[in-house]
């Protein structure tokens, strides 16, 4: 789909350089070495520079012969000259390199400089390397051997295995033994080139030699290796011309062949089979094929002919193919009035041509690969202009005149002044009469619609196809223009190449489909597209309306390198004209075409422009022109009606824009309210001005509102959107990852729809069309329909792209809502409000899925809603539907009642079972005996009039509730009707549910919503409703109660003075009981009045007081209330509850000497002490209380020293391992394995070792808690010298410390206890004791958790990381060392610093 255009052709003449035979490119400089013959005087060698400055090298006798083969070959030219000569020149040095007596007929150099291949005058091959010694020795041109890679023929696909039809076996016998020349093929009209011909791969790996074979006159070409092998000839080809070019890719060689009717282009496989050809038609017109030269990365086949009558208009034609889709295109066809003498491809540029004429002049072209699209702006900016230029017209007019009246009337002058001013009026009125005349076509026509028209070339014609109404793969097209015929509406291309297609331009809008082209006859063609309508292309839609002469403004149309329509004003077209000249500049003309009279003006011209011009553009928005020079600047044009102004570009800032580098693709957009220029360099650079902002950038095209690109990333071939919305400094900082889309690798942009959605790319190289649809422009069209409450069109949308249907509420919630009966009334339709209905979710979209579309700041904010998302649509739909009462929407209004955000499925059976009673007015009872229940009441809001089909919308419900479902829903009603219709319209058994509905309806009322309750599982429900059913179903609830556990349930339902209350009661508490819970059972049985059975509940659970109740209740004796209260006492003792056991003792059974040894017993001093001297018993200080203190008090100091004793020895132990010398191998691995220290700074434990940590902790998980303890304290063993004993005395040391810190509280009761009853000794003693020993952990604290621990055991830590591992439910962020899962043994005790234990009398 891409045509070849022109960035620029220079030309360069000099009577020197007339006859150039042979033209070489330097690989060292830009500079072109051209050899040239003259007939008896010698031959000279010229360069050319890179500033088109020419000098010559070197002049040769004429006794060399001709010049035959010229090469840049390590920093030399190397020339061949017919009579054998080798010479190489380096600067204005000249060297003979050698000599072949036989003289040449061929030099060619392998395309790496290191191999020439020689062809003698007598048939023979010669390979010798860059110093002209011989790789093999000399073989012969036409050798009889096929080559070593000679087929093996199977017999597969011979002539004698294939079918003949009615001719049978004897039609591959006569063919096999006919001629070998076919008929098809004829003898030259021209001169037969015998002359050999030889070219390389590539690759350099392999090279072929065409010849004419002696032996039949029929030329071969044999391909042979590097090393001078034979590998293939060719199978024999009558007709097989001359020119010979191996393709560089390697898949083909290109030659040509002669037949009866045309020529045409073969191509030949290395093994030297055919594979395939294209017909060259200009050679039927009296021209034959000169050469054949494919460019650097095989991409174009230039074709040179030579006219066969001298006396031709355009004796030479240079024909420029490309291939796509298996079809071949002529893109382009360079005419020219004299002979051509040479034709080469830049090596290094592969779209770089240069061509050298007989009459000295050289004419180098510049190529590159684009797509003829048109364009749609979303502005007019052309009525301004005409009104300016009317306005202006009529201003200077009036002026003009008021001067020529003047004039006359003082000087008496002629009135030139006057005639000047008449004139002005007149193109003044002429210019608003144009501007009226273009208001009243926009008002009265729709808005310009863009169809996408691409245009590709094709020789003589022009395929053209309207993307945004069809797809049509190349080589086929909507439309074929051909000449000056008229637009036939077909797919098949004309191949009449007499005149080709030059340039193709586009019209600005409002006529932006339409297009102008010139050919080489030298004739603008302007076409019309006349259909505004989006339906498939049809005839009469494309036509050629005008043909204009352009040897007005040039002679050649050859030197013409640009066209561009500036406007269309009404009937009249304007346009420039770029053209080449010999100087380094080229020339602007500005013309206009009145389609009327078919009449072509120049305005003004030529203007110069200050360099070479290589590519303009166009902003179709502001109608900005931007020009690009050869040298990389940029420059604005602005063309008036008088003048061309040009000034250099600026980019954002103001600053002068300048490109690094020629780039061949440009083009002009607004961006974040500033005009940039993006640009596309040949290395796959994209420019913003003057600044680079992405790589690998393959294509890129102009939408409304964004940038499209593909691009190369490191994986994969992505189409990448940005929006033109963003700043330009966000573009320049690299902002171009909006939106990524993979798409085929080789891919590249054709056309996007500039106000829609759909993105057309051509896959590489098959040239297979794929239409896609970015994600960011469906996004962007959606909301721009959304904001102006088009649901329609969004819907569409989002069900064509599958766009995910929350996005019509999500994009703006409040303008949803307020909008929903339009919503509604534009969907019209119930399968399409459902689809929405089933996709909606609470999830907003415009955050998540859709988020990175939307900007927060500018997404709109159009009212507020509250409440839920699903009940906010639904409800707001249902009361639409509701309002409309449209029975075609039911299935709809069905749909809100089970999207909401709780599923109202007994509203939907009951609208359904409305319809069916409406719908069956003279209904009957149904066959299984269930009645019609009359007292169904539909939803509120429900109009009872709608008419429809129930059973369609039970079949709809069905869908999308499941049956099940659907039917424990309908039972739950209690409507037994409505069971019976949903479960005809499943697939039930009916065996079943007629069976089990009858059985409902030989019920009770309650007993049957008892029974349904049960089925499905409402046993709460069921317990009411088997309540109701009578008290002679007591038993039944109690048995419920009881299943169910529903007693609290089933208390609400009786009265608390009910002989069925206290039974529910007593089955309540003995479920208690067996809960453990006694005590609530007993006081559930106390509330009851069963006294007897919740005392033994009281007393297990030792509640003395409610025991006392219970016994005054039941109006026990004293001696059995006595013996009750005493059990108690004893047993709150025995459980440590000394104080509720000393209150029995004292108040209830009047024993203080019993209370106050219960007390002493439990420790509890000055309770004791209060109860002594309340009952005046001071004896019990020395029988009770003073022994039990005493005895405490040696206790406590035992377990002190004890403790203190332990605490030392460790802090002693613990000073005497060396923590330094602690190192990684030390510290136990389990399981015997052994750690590695070859382990990396930043390795996992690997091999043995990480095995046996994770089978250790695998099997430790699998054991039981105790296995586990024991295993954890194997870890940490105080055994002497065990690897971890360091970390075993720390945590018996914090232990130690922590219990002695402990004992304050206790410690401090027994010294003030001791205060009272005077033990000063004895008291003093312990806190002295209790004091040394808190000082002395304190000391061992700050001694052993110090910074040395920490700075020691970080290091080890270290070591340990080396191979750390991730345990069960570990993150990377958490790794654990092997033996540290516990480090709160690391952190120091936490000890107790108060002193208010201490008694101030004792120290």
């Amino acid at each position: 789909m891409r045509n070849l255009r022109r960035i620029f052709s220079h030309v360069v003449t000099d009577k020197r350089l007339t006859k150039c035979c042979h033209i070489a490119y330097s690989t060292v400089d830009q500079s072109v070495a051209m050899a040239i013959k003259s007939l008896g005087v010698g031959c000279s060698l010229f360069q050319l520079d890179e500033d088109y400055s020419l000098k010559q090298l070197a002049r040769f006798p004429a006794e060399n012969g001709e010049i035959i083969g010229l090469e840049f070959v390590e920093w030399r030219w190397c020339v061949a000259f017919g009579g054998g000569e080798l010479v190489t020149c380096v600067g204005d040095s000249v060297e003979t390199a050698g000599r072949v007596v036989d003289g040449l007929d061929a030099m060619v150099w392998s395309p790496d400089r290191e191999i020439v291949v020689l062809v003698t005058a007598v048939g023979k091959i010669i390979v010798m390397n860059q110093e002209f010694e011989g790789l093999v020795d000399e073989f012969d041109l036409n050798p009889s051997e096929f080559g070593c890679e000679i087929p093996i023929n199977a017999g597969w696909g011979s002539k004698a295995t294939q079918f003949h039809g009615s001719e049978g076996k004897q039609g591959a016998v006569a063919r096999n033994g006919s001629s070998s020349a076919p008929s098809g093929t004829c003898s030259p009209p021209f001169p037969s080139d015998s002359r050999p011909r030889v070219s390389w791969r590539a690759d350099a790996l392999y090279f072929v030699v065409s010849s004419v074979d002696p032996v039949d006159s029929l030329r071969r070409f044999r391909v042979y290796s590097r090393d001078g092998v034979l590998q293939s000839t060719s199978e024999s080809t009558p007709g097989l011309g001359a020119p010979l070019a191996w393709k560089p890719s390697g898949a083909l060689i290109a030659s040509t062949r002669l037949q009866r009717d045309a020529t045409e282009v073969a191509f030949f496989e290395r093994n030297g089979l055919r594979h395939g050809s294209f017909r060259l038609h200009l050679c039927s017109d009296g021209f034959h094929v000169r050469e054949l030269l494919w460019n650097s990365d095989s991409s174009l086949l230039a074709v040179w002919y030579q006219s066969i009558h001298p006396t031709r208009v355009n004796p030479s034609v240079i024909q420029l193919w490309y291939v796509n889709n298996y079809h071949w295109y002529c893109k382009q066809s360079l005419c020219y009035p004299n002979d051509v003498t040479c034709v080469s491809w830049n090596e290094r540029n592969k779209y770089n041509l240069l061509v050298a004429t007989v009459t000295g002049s050289i004419v180098e072209y510049e190529w590159t690969l684009g797509v003829d699209c048109s364009s749609l702006g979303t502005t007019d900016t052309r009525l301004p202009h005409g009104l300016a230029n009317g306005i202006n017209g009529l201003t200077t007019g009036v002026s003009d005149l008021t001067t020529g009246v003047n004039d006359l009337a003082t000087e008496g002058t002629e009135g030139n002044a006057l005639t000047t001013g008449v004139n002005h009026l007149s193109q003044g009125a002429n210019d608003l009469y144009t501007v009226v005349s273009d208001l009243d076509i926009i008002n009265s026509s729709t808005e310009p619609i863009d169809h996408n028209v691409v245009v590709v070339t094709d020789g003589d014609s022009l395929l053209v196809t309207p993307f945004s109404r069809c797809s049509i793969p190349p080589p086929r097209s909507a439309y074929t223009l051909s000449g000056t015929e008229t637009p036939s509406h077909n797919d098949t291309p004309s191949h009449n190449h007499s005149t080709g297609v030059s340039i193709i331009a586009f019209s600005p809008p409002p006529t932006n489909n339409d297009f102008i082209s010139l050919r080489t006859d030298n004739f603008i063609y302007y076409y019309a597209y006349n259909n505004t309508s989006r339906g498939p292309p049809k005839h009469g839609d494309l036509m050629l309306t005008s043909r204009h002469d352009l040897s007005t403004v040039v002679n050649n149309p050859d030197d013409v390198t640009h066209l561009l329509i500036t406007g269309r004003r009404h009937q009249l077209l304007e346009f420039i004209v770029v053209v080449r000249c010999e100087e380094i500049k080229s020339l602007i003309y500005f013309c206009r075409i009145n389609l009327t009279n078919q009449h072509l003006d120049i305005i003004w011209g030529p203007k110069e422009f200050p360099n070479i011009l290589a590519t303009i553009s166009r902003n179709v928005q502001s109608g900005s022109i931007v020009a690009q020079s050869r040298d990389g600047h940029l420059w604005r044009l602005v063309i008036t009606m008088d003048t061309l102004v040009t000034t250099p570009w600026l980019d954002h800032e103001g600053r002068v824009a300048r490109l690094p580098s020629l780039c061949p693709t440009t083009a002009v957009c607004t961006i974040g309210g500033g005009e940039i220029l993006l640009s596309l360099s040949k290395n796959r650079q994209l420019f913003v001005n003057s600044t680079k902002v992405a790589n690998d950038v393959t294509s890129f095209l102009l939408h409304s509102k964004f940038i499209i690109l593909t691009c190369v990333t490191s994986l994969h071939t992505v189409c990448r959107t940005v929006s033109r919305s963003v700043p330009i400094t966000t573009l320049l900082d690299g902002g171009l990852s909006d939106c990524d889309r993979r798409i085929e690798r080789g891919s590249f942009l054709i056309s996007v729809d500039p106000l829609g959605t759909r993105v057309v790319l051509q896959i590489a190289p098959r040239g297979n069309l794929e239409v896609i649809h970015p994600r960011s422009l469906i996004v962007d069209a959606l909301q721009t329909d959304l904001d102006r409450a088009d649901y329609k069109a969004a819907f569409r949308l989002c069900r064509k792209h599958r766009v995910n249907m929350n996005i019509l509420y999500d994009h703006s919630p409040g303008l949803f809502i307020s909008n929903i009966h339009r919503f509604v009334s534009q969907l019209n339709s119930s399968d399409s409000l459902n689809l929405f209905l089933s996709e909606l979710s609470t999830e907003d979209t415009s955050e998540t899925m859709y988020g990175v579309f939307y900007n927060k700041t500018t997404k709109p904010q159009a009212g507020s809603t509250q409440g839920n998302k699903l009940d906010l649509v639904c409800h707001g739909i249902r009361n639409v539907l509701e309002r409309t009462n449209n029975s075609k929407m039911i299935t709809s209004l069905l749909m809100t009642y089970i999207r909401q955000s709780e599923v109202d499925l007994e509203s939907v059976l009951e609208l359904i079972y409305k319809l069916k009673v409406n719908s069956e007015s003279n209904s009957t009872s149904i066959e299984c005996g269930v009645e019609i229940v009359d007292n169904v009441t539909p939803p509120s809001g429900c109009d009872v009039s709608l008419r429809t089909d129930w059973v369609e919308a039970l079949k709809f419900v069905l869908l999308v509730v499941d049956i099940s479902r659907l039917y424990r829903i309908a039972l739950g009603t209690y409507d037994l009707q409505l069971c019976l219709m949903v479960a005809e319209r499943s697939h039930m058994d009916p065996g079943e549910y007629l069976e089990e509905l009858n059985g409902f309806l030989e019920l009770g009322v309650s007993y049957r919503r008892y029974k349904i309750d049960c089925k499905l599982e409402r046993f709460q429900k069921a317990l009411t409703n088997l309540k109701e059913s009578g008290s002679e179903f007591f038993k039944e609830v109690l048995s419920l109660t009881k299943e169910r556990k529903l007693y609290r349930e089933c208390m609400t339902l009786y009265d608390i003075n009910s002989y069925e209350y206290k039974e529910v009661c007593r089955a309540y508490s003995e479920y208690l009981i067996g809960c453990n819970r006694q005590r609530e059972a007993a006081l559930l049985l106390f509330n009851i009045g069963d006294i007897s059975v919740c005392l033994p509940l009281f007393e297990s659970v030792l509640d003395y007081r409610m025991c006392l109740a219970c016994s005054h209740r039941l109006h026990q004796e004293a001696t059995q209330r006595s013996g009750l209260l005493r059990r108690l006492a004893d047993r709150l003792a025995s459980s440590g509850n000394h104080s509720d056991a000393a209150s029995v003792y004292d108040q209830h059974l009047g024993d203080p000497e019993s209370a106050v040894e219960v007390l002493v017993q439990g420790h509890v001093w000055f309770d004791a002490v209060a109860l002594i001297y309340k009952h005046n018993r001071t004896d019990l200080i020395e029988t009770h209380l003073g022994v039990e203190l005493v005895s405490a008090c040696k206790g406590l100091r035992s377990v002190i020293e004890q403790h203190m004793e332990t605490f030392a020895g460790h802090v002693t132990r613990f000073g005497e391992i060396d923590l330094g010398t602690l190192e990684v191998s030390e510290l136990d691995t389990t399981d015997g394995a052994e750690v590695c220290d070859g382990f990396s700074d930043t390795s996992s434990l690997t091999g043995t070792a990480a095995s046996s940590v994770r089978s250790f902790r695998s099997r430790l998980s699998g054991h039981s808690q105790k296995n586990q303890r024991k295993a954890q304290r194997k870890l940490h063993s105080l055994k002497k010298g065990s690897a971890n004993e360091h970390l075993a005395l720390l945590a018996a040391l914090k232990r130690i410390a922590e219990s002695v810190s402990g004992l304050q509280n206790e410690v401090g009761d027994v010294l003030k206890c001791l205060l009272v009853l005077g033990f000063s000794g004895t008291g003093r003693d312990l806190q002295r004791v209790y004091s040394d020993s808190l000082d002395s952990i304190g000391r061992g604290v700050r001694q052993i958790w110090g910074r040395d621990l920490w700075l020691t055991l970080g290091r080890v830590a270290q070591q340990q990381g080396s191979y750390s591992y991730l345990g069960e439910g570990e993150t990377e962020t958490t790794k654990l060392p092997i033996m540290w899962e516990d480090f709160s043994i690391l952190i120091p005790p936490s000890l107790s610093k108060s002193s208010l234990w201490k008694v101030h009398n004792f120290e």
